[in-house]
């Protein structure tokens, strides 16, 4: 898999919000893309995210977010992944070609992302996966239709009732001296 367009650049862009707004707290919220295979540069069939070559680009990757965000002073939150839900279809999975392992990628994903976030003082994992996941089979449908993507009414529920609260009380526990939380 290679990045569009709407990818491409995403450094400059995040870095320099980052320095123009003076960040304190930078949220990350990465998504099943990472978890799909890759095909990198000199190799010819594509990479699943247990191969040594595609965890070291994943990790590096995650690092680099993490430095530019953090030298520009901001603390860092990064939100585990959900696997993806039925949706409407009630195959989401299968209509996006997803392979049967997906649960056993994002479940690598999320620990690659608490091993970065547990090697450093500047980052934290919120646990939205198993927030997501925790929903009933018919919430899930609901909320997000397509699998992944939650409605404008579902996507406000998430942050006041979870996600807000969450961020702000661990922002506030692990790192006090920040103003504001």
């Amino acid at each position: 898999m290679r990045p569009g367009p709407v990818c491409q650049g995403w450094e400059e862009s995040w870095f320099d919000a980052t320095r123009q707004h003076r960040v304190q707290v930078a949220l990350i919220v990465t998504g099943v893309w990472e978890t799909t295979d890759w095909v990198l540069d000199g190799y010819e069939t594509p990479l699943a995210i247990d191969s040594p070559e595609l965890d070291l680009l994943v990790r590096s990757q995650i690092i680099r977010a993490i430095d530019g965000l953090t030298a520009e002073g901001a603390r860092v939150v990064i939100t585990a992944v959900p696997n993806i839900g039925p949706g409407t279809s009630g195959q989401a999975r299968a209509d996006r070609g997803l392979p049967d392992d997906h649960n056993q990628r994002v479940a690598i994903y999320n620990q690659i992302l608490r091993e970065i976030a547990g090697s450093r003082d500047d980052v934290i994992v919120i646990d939205y996966g198993s927030y997501i996941d925790a929903f009933p089979p018919e919430q899930s449908v609901a909320w997000l239709p397509d699998g992944i993507h939650p409605t404008d009414e579902a996507a406000r529920r998430i942050w006041s009732d979870y996600l807000g609260p969450t961020v702000h009380d661990t922002v506030a526990a692990t790192w006090p001296q920040l103003s504001g939380f």
